[in-house]
């Protein structure tokens, strides 16, 4: 009788597939299973709280960078943080959220537009407008009536505009008045990999990208009861992708990071 096989290491400690790839928030917002086994740790439950505090009426905390180093669960936070805004129809989101006793109070507007972008290096205004394409499909469910068309043509006027950042102002305020019209909660944008769009914007100072992110945390600050929700999350701070520019643009630099909160996602 032949000896039973012996059990190979990989056998004894099976680990979910989820977590041999890193989250990709796009695609995997539209997974029903991204969010599995996913655990709650003290940084990420403190980084919602915080997110939660920006919905209450008035508040003016409504644009946060998220900073960590690679591995600490960021991607995983945002994708999460997506679905509770958005009040989506992810099981696993709902079973945290009952276990970690956020009520319908913690987020208690209707559900957000969630505008997800990836960061690669290109512009951040291209970014910005790419997240927003590709959010259409999605967009039907948060705002039925949304007229597509005028979208699109507001989101031409961005790529030609050369007034440093106008058409964009006008095109997310134009957003967040259709997702109060329609009784929505309002826009939310999440800037994965933000770091990737900063080092563009280093190689390119001419093109003074930058400051956009500024006038998004500003437009967010001042949204009152149409809110527009900004999260950019970066391995490292803003000066680390600005150390080779002049003293002056590190300054300027300096004051566009500062219209953000700081989250730091340090995982033990």
């Amino acid at each position: 009788m032949p000896a039973p096989e012996q059990p190979m290491m990989r056998d004894l400690f099976e680990v979910p597939s989820r977590f041999f790839r890193s989250v990709h928030l796009e695609r995997d917002f539209s997974d029903p299973h991204a969010l599995d086994n996913y655990i709650v740790t003290p940084a990420m439950a403190e980084a919602v709280s915080r997110v939660a505090d920006g919905l209450r009426p008035g508040s003016a905390h409504r644009a946060w960078r998220v900073t960590g180093d690679y591995g600490v669960g960021k991607s995983s936070f945002a994708l999460l943080l997506a679905h509770l805004l958005s009040k989506s129809d992810n099981l696993e989101s709902g079973k945290i959220a009952e276990t970690m006793g956020w009520s319908d109070r913690t987020f208690d507007r209707d559900r957000f537009w969630p505008i997800l972008i990836t960061g690669a290096r290109e512009g951040i205004v291209p970014a910005i407008l790419r997240g927003i394409s590709e959010s259409l499909f999605s967009a039907k469910r948060y705002l039925p009536d949304l007229d597509v068309k005028k979208l699109e043509a507001l989101i031409e006027r961005c790529k030609a505009d050369k007034t440093g950042g106008r058409a964009v102002d006008r095109l997310f305020d134009w957003l967040r008045t259709q997702s109060a019209e329609a009784g929505r909660g309002g826009v939310v944008l999440v800037i994965d990999e933000l770091g990737k769009l900063l080092e563009y914007a280093a190689q390119n100072p001419e093109e003074q990208d930058v400051f956009i992110l500024q006038r998004l945390a500003e437009t967010a600050t001042r949204s009152g009861d149409r809110p527009l929700l900004v999260v950019g999350l970066l391995h490292q701070g803003f000066q680390a992708y600005a150390e080779r520019l002049p003293a002056a643009t590190r300054h300027e630099w300096d004051k566009v990071a500062g219209r953000f909160e700081e989250i730091v996602f340090d995982q033990p």
